[in-house]
């Protein structure tokens, strides 16, 4: 806990304007949903493991509180307020993973790699093979190129697409698009107005952290514990996560939903002040 306070104070440093597009009661809203969230994942966690559900709730919902704060941090106006907010959000879902277990071990993301600092205090780290296989076809490939300025502020590789758009929502074009831990942005994503500029790239982070939420509270568990059954498996699992179950996941159920009353979509316009297309 003294570290995502560590960090939520490092947040604010140099924040020269926060955004006044988002109303408070639309931040508070959010701040319990991502609580009730993260204190249910907990619970759930400490019941599968046979612990303590009374830690597991209070511990979860701790998380998703900062879990929320990290959200809300993307789109303050600071130049790496994505960075700050990824990694504020990586301690947030490090609580609520930890629901089932003794202690806690902090989860700073880094592309498509996780700095992970144990109970003891020792460093070690963990890789998701299919983001990274993401993020280096993207770097090497011809239609795409990697934006370094905005990767550090996104916390993310960014990529600058030479598709015009990435389809429609409504009568709105979309100009960008979040996806393996990656943010790609069409040609004229970033255009003259500073706050859509801000807006669009505050947008797709704000999916990256929630994919990280997912990856961490229940796809890279489940396959962890698959791959733990084989020796081969232990030992790939021992710094490597394969990260597939997640995306399959959103692949299903996401053409389901239709786009403006996906969960994650109306989360992500809420806290850039943009109102959801019709």
């Amino acid at each position: 806990m003294r570290l995502a306070a560590w960090i939520i104070i490092a947040s604010f440093i140099g924040a020269s304007q926060i955004t006044a597009q988002v109303p408070a009661h639309a931040r508070a809203s959010n701040a319990l949903a991502n609580v009730a969230i993260g204190g249910v994942a907990g619970a759930l966690s400490a019941t599968i493991h046979h612990t303590s559900v009374w830690t597991g709730l209070r511990r979860g919902s701790v998380g998703g509180l900062v879990v929320a704060a990290g959200k809300q941090v993307v789109d303050f106006r600071f130049q790496s307020a994505g960075f700050v907010g990824r990694e504020l959000s990586g301690v947030g879902i490090s609580l609520v993973a930890a629901g089932g277990d003794s202690a806690v071990s902090y989860l700073l993301p880094l592309g498509p790699a996780t700095i992970v600092i144990l109970p003891d205090r020792h460093v070690d780290w963990r890789l998701n093979v299919t983001e990274a296989i993401s993020t280096i076809g993207l770097t090497v490939s011809p239609n795409t190129r990697l934006d370094l300025s905005r990767s550090l502020q996104a916390g993310a590789p960014v990529y600058r697409d030479r598709r015009s758009h990435f389809g429609e929502a409504g009568k709105l074009e979309l100009a960008g698009a979040e996806g393996l831990g990656t943010i790609r942005l069409a040609p004229d994503a970033l255009g003259p107005s500073r706050r859509l500029r801000a807006s669009v790239l505050a947008h797709e982070t704000i999916h990256v952290l929630q994919e990280d939420f997912a990856n961490d509270v229940i796809g890279l568990p489940i396959e962890r514990g698959l791959l733990q059954q084989t020796q081969l498996g232990r030992r790939f699992a021992r710094h490597l996560d394969v990260g597939v179950l997640v995306p399959v996941l959103a692949q299903l159920i996401a053409p389901e939903i239709a786009y403006r009353h996906q969960p994650w979509e109306q989360e992500a316009y809420a806290l850039t002040g943009r109102k959801m297309p019709r």
